[in-house]
C-alpha cells in the first residue's frame, strides 16, 4: 500500500485475494476479491501485475484491457512471463527466466526493501512512504511481545528457527509474550499486530 502514496490522484482497481480485502477498507480504492467483479470495459491506463500463478493470470487477462503493464503477464503462447521493469523482482522468484538456482542467489544478494524495488518497478524511488491501513491503533497497544511464527507454503525456510528458545529466554527475563495464532484474514491479523509494542 505504499505505492497509493505515488498514485494519488488515479483512480485504483485493485485486484486482492479475499482475506486482504479488508486491508483494502477505507483507502479510497475499487477493491475487488475476483475476476468477475472487475468491471468490463475499462481501460486502465496501467496494470501493475504481481502474480505469478497462470492459472490466475489466464482468467485475468482476457477480460481487462490496458495501455501499459508493469509485472507478470501471459505471451501469446500462454507462458508466464514479466517487463523488463519488473525484472529485479522476479529475477528473484519462482518464475524467474534465469531458473530457481539463479533466483535463490540474487535473492540472498539481494539488500534492497522490497518498497524500493517496488517504487522501482514504476519509475519512483522510495523514500520511507508507510503503509496506508485503517487499522486504528491509537488505545489498544499492549506492552507486550508477539511471536508470530508463521511463514508459507512457498518458502517454508524462511521460519525462523530459534523462536521456542527466544520465548524462553524472554519467560525467564519477566517478558509478557503471546504467539500469534493462525488467521486467514489480513485484516484481523493486522489489527492484532496492532495491539502490541513488539512483533
Amino acid at each position: 500500500t505504499p505505492l497509493l502514496k505515488v498514485l494519488e490522484g488515479y483512480e485504483i482497481h485493485w485486484l486482492v485475494g479475499s482475506k486482504n480485502g479488508g486491508l483494502l477498507v477505507g483507502l479510497g480504492v475499487s477493491v475487488f476479491t475476483s475476476v468477475e467483479q472487475i468491471p468490463r470495459g475499462v481501460l486502465y491506463d496501467l496494470v501493475v501485475s504481481l502474480e505469478e500463478d497462470p492459472k490466475q493470470l489466464a482468467a485475468l487477462f482476457p477480460v481487462i484491457s490496458y495501455a501499459q503493464i508493469v509485472g507478470t503477464y501471459l505471451t501469446k503462447s500462454g507462458e508466464i512471463d514479466y517487463t523488463d521493469s519488473a525484472q529485479t523482482w522476479f529475477d528473484m522468484s519462482l518464475i524467474s527466466r534465469l531458473g530457481k538456482k539463479r533466483a535463490d542467489v540474487l535473492k540472498l544478494q539481494n539488500r534492497r526493501s522490497y518498497q524500493s524495488i517496488l517504487f522501482q518497478m514504476l519509475g519512483h524511488e522510495f523514500k520511507g512512504e508507510p503503509y496506508c491501513c485503517q487499522v486504528d491503533v491509537s488505545d489498544t497497544r499492549e506492552n507486550k511481545i508477539l511471536l508470530a511464527d508463521h511463514v508459507g507454503s512457498t518458502w517454508p525456510s524462511k521460519r525462523w528457527a530459534y523462536f521456542t528458545e527466544l520465548e524462553a529466554t524472554l519467560a525467564e527475563r519477566k517478558v509478557s509474550v503471546t504467539r500469534l495464532p493462525w488467521m486467514s484474514n489480513f485484516a484481523d491479523l493486522a489489527a492484532e499486530v496492532a495491539r502490541f509494542d513488539t512483533v
